[in-house]
């Protein structure tokens, strides 16, 4: 090989997905599957997204109502990982904030997931980062449109610009990677923005984002102390409600949101600096680990790279300030140590594309159903406080689920891309529910789906029928 490697160099398929995270898991598995060639582009060295890269666990939420509303490609994995140790499946949620909760081995995710996009036909790049577009113009697309039109006599909407390669870069140089459709699953809406389509971020007046969050992996917790004492206070904690109400509620699983006395005394004795009111983490697979979820990092950008730069700066910092604190006052932990933090802060919220359709809040709290719907959702509207250390949460009335419309995946000004993920198009308070990694499965494997339709069908994602899709997912097990 040449001492350029990958530089002026060129990679083709049908369907190249951009980001693999629980969207282009999905995405790549599904397209792959209808039998087109797929190039899945990940910068990181392994799958998962922030399940892995940020330790993200577990997973919120695959049910509502007693049911599962997310299936498909995700239950496929989540399946694996119980077969391999690394998932105990779903279980009910400790602390009652939804139905149930999956908790994952990050190790596990990363090989059950390369291991099923492999399997499936999809070829991985790893360490590559998209950095451009090519795109064809709307005039190109006219022109090319417009000789279609005479010879099939049937009207078309008005042209759009159209992503035709992507570039990435490597530690051998710049790479271009070619496709007929594109999924971004990048969880930043990067593709769609380096493309010049329409995003927005944060919440309308300011832009603010909702804070991220820097996971804490720890081990050596007696979580047999955790509970005795929850048991004894327990008008200090979050507990999930008895079924049926009355008596006591005995769960195989661990989690704990509460604690807000010991972290009220702490802030008062200026112990505890970091802008939380509470406690919060879940067990982790293996005996004696938790997964801590406490950390509040806000910055004014969660795209420019200084305020990126300063967040995990920051979010380091509020580590070690949790740990002092959960080892100086929290039962159980004395003799607990850190195994791990997060390779990156978890955002929960960057960019959301702007798409023909923004799905909104009334949507997802009246739990609407939508003719196009091709995936469903049902994590209630969370919202971090962005500019201090409140929450707001919001469920779906009667705690059911919602659909989610095949038009938020379609970005409004571009053709040749369809979008999975956390970036789909939404307002910022719905974006709050749509958010979480079941959901963005969902969405993954219903993109993917429709961009392999596009290829086979030789049009453009927005032409192909919804029924089409929809009869698709419904095949490969997706509840709808």
């Amino acid at each position: 090989m040449s001492m350029n490697g990958d530089k002026g160099r060129a990679r083709y398929a049908d369907v190249a997905v951009i980001g693999g995270g629980p969207a282009g898991i999905a995405a790549a598995v599904a397209a792959a599957r209808l039998g087109v060639r797929v190039i899945l582009v990940e910068r990181y060295g392994f799958l998962g997204g922030m399940s892995t890269a940020a330790l993200v666990t577990p997973m919120m939420t695959f049910s509502a109502g007693g049911r599962l509303v997310i299936a498909g490609v995700a239950q496929e994995l989540v399946e694996r990982l119980i077969e391999m140790g690394g998932s105990p499946g779903h279980v009910p949620d400790p602390v009652g904030f939804v139905d149930t909760v999956t908790p994952v081995d990050p190790e596990a995710m990363k090989a059950a997931a390369e291991e099923m996009v492999l399997e499936s036909g999809a070829e991985v790049l790893y360490h590559c980062l998209a950095t451009g577009v090519t795109r064809e113009s709307a005039m190109e697309r006219k022109e090319a449109e417009a000789e279609e039109e005479e010879e099939r006599s049937t009207p078309k909407p008005a042209a759009r610009a159209r992503v035709a390669s992507v570039e990435i870069s490597s530690k051998g140089g710049s790479l271009s990677v070619v496709a007929k459709q594109f999924v971004d699953c990048t969880g930043d809406a990067d593709i769609v923005c380096l493309a010049g389509g329409a995003w927005r971020a944060g919440r309308d007046g300011d832009g603010l984002t909702q804070p991220g969050t820097v996971f804490v992996r720890m081990a050596g917790v007696d979580l047999s102390k955790v509970a005795a004492y929850v048991a004894e206070h327990p008008d200090d904690f979050i507990l999930r409600a008895p079924a049926g109400g009355g008596g006591e509620v005995h769960l195989p699983y661990m989690g704990v949101c509460g604690f807000f006395s010991k972290v009220a005394q702490a802030r008062l004795a200026g112990e505890f600096p970091v802008e939380r009111d509470r406690v919060l983490f879940f067990a982790g697979v293996h005996p004696g680990e938790v997964f801590v979820n406490m950390t509040r990092v806000q910055s004014r950008s969660t795209l420019a790279v200084e305020d990126l730069t300063s967040a995990e700066i920051q979010g380091r910092r509020q580590v070690r300030a949790v740990v002092d604190f959960l080892k100086a006052r929290i039962p159980g932990f004395e003799h607990a140590y850190v195994v791990q933090t997060g390779a990156q802060v978890a955002f929960r919220e960057t960019r959301r594309i702007i798409g023909e359709y923004v799905l909104n809040e009334d949507d997802i709290l009246s739990g609407r159903e939508f003719a196009d719907g091709i995936a469903r959702g049902a994590f209630p509207i969370d919202i971090h406080s962005p500019d201090g250390h409140g929450l707001v949460a919001k469920r779906i009335n009667g705690g059911v689920s919602y659909s989610i419309p095949y038009r938020s995946l379609v970005p409004a000004e571009l053709d040749g891309v369809l979008v999975a993920g956390r970036c789909i198009s939404t307002t910022h308070e719905a974006h709050a529910s749509t958010r979480v990694m079941p959901t963005c499965f969902a969405t993954g494997q219903a993109a993917g789906t429709a961009a392999a339709l596009a290829v086979l069908h030789g049009t453009e994602p927005r032409r192909v029928p919804v029924a089409l899709i929809r009869s698709e997912l419904r095949k490969q097990g997706a509840i709808l």
